[in-house]
């Protein structure tokens, strides 16, 4: 095992892409250079916990690939949309989270600009925000 953090910074390193700075963990171009390419190389960068919302402004800007989308997903069955969930979470200590927190910073403030930017587009093409609903759902499905 390297001396290295032991955590990645994934989604930050996928936008980013393979400029040398990109492999810097930690590095605050590395996250300049994933929002840059998130705006100009995607349309649209959903959020899976978002996903009705996602799909309707998929719809929203690109009917002829995407109409109903959100339709199909809301009517699907909640089982076939969590198919990898756990059913017993054990409770994440304060200081998991705390840590986890710490070394996946950047990666957690990128996350939060596509949520950002999920939201603007939403407004822009007139989607109504599913993000309650989804939250609600994600909530029910948590209970025993």
């Amino acid at each position: 095992m390297s001396g290295g953090p032991p955590y990645r910074e994934i989604q930050l390193t996928y936008f980013c892409g393979n400029a040398p700075e990109c492999k810097r963990m930690g590095s605050k171009a590395a996250l300049r250079q994933a929002k840059r390419n998130a705006e100009r190389g995607y349309s649209l960068v959903g959020v899976t916990e978002q996903m009705g919302t996602s799909l309707a402004v998929l719809e929203a800007a690109l009917p002829r690939f995407f109409s109903r989308g959100a339709e199909v997903y809301s009517k699907s069955e909640p089982g076939a949309r969590k198919l990898n969930a756990n059913a017993q979470k054990p409770e994440t200590s304060a200081r998991a989270v705390n840590v986890l927190s710490k070394q996946l910073a950047l990666d957690i403030e990128f996350y939060e600009f596509a949520r950002q930017r999920l939201a603007n587009m939403a407004a822009n093409f007139g989607v109504k925000t599913l993000v309650k609903e989804e939250e609600e759902e994600e909530e029910e499905e948590a209970q025993p």
